[in-house]
């Protein structure tokens, strides 16, 4: 300082800058002199630093749909899934990998697979024994982390397999 002290008005503008000389780190700029003088704080920028927290923007939502409403054993089910995302922008950052399943009349895990998630879709088929019963199977599809949003997240949806002699079923 030239004259010893320095003039500064309250929003921090200093008021005569030829006696102010500044050198070395405090020289140079910084976000704060980035920021309109009449920048505040508010609780707008509060609440999205509070959304960007929200375990709900992390949110896999999974879809499967299956090329047709029925089958017989020895056919094969063909299937495509989607998952939506909280936040578009966690496509590439979430699950990598997801796991179907079709579950049989007794509760059990008849066949599994493992898929790779390419940019929110994936997409398989299972292939089912000429020997596998009649019944209603179900088609399970998760991933690890849509698991920490609960069972109601998972996706499931009733695969009727029919005996080869049912002509179908009527709608």
């Amino acid at each position: 300082m030239n004259d010893g002290y320095v003039n500064v008005n309250r929003n921090g503008f200093v008021l005569n800058p030829y006696d102010l000389v500044v050198y070395g780190a405090y020289n140079k700029n910084r976000l704060s002199t980035l920021l309109p003088v009449s920048y505040e704080v508010s609780d707008f920028s509060l609440q999205n630093q509070m959304n960007r927290l929200s375990p709900l923007r992390y949110k896999e939502k999974i879809y499967v749909h299956t090329d047709k409403p029925y089958y017989y054993p020895g056919e094969q089910i063909w299937f495509k899934g989607y998952i939506h995302y909280g936040e578009a922008a966690m496509r590439d950052s979430l699950s990598k990998v997801i796991y179907a399943e079709l579950i049989n009349p007794k509760q059990e895990i008849q066949y599994t697979k493992t898929l790779r998630i390419d940019s929110g879709f994936f997409y398989n088929d299972f292939v089912l024994q000429d020997s596998l019963q009649e019944g209603m199977y179900y088609l399970r599809a998760y991933t690890n982390f849509s698991i920490n949003f609960g069972e109601e997240t998972l996706f499931v949806k009733p695969i009727p397999i029919l005996k080869i002699t049912d002509g179908g079923i009527r709608i």
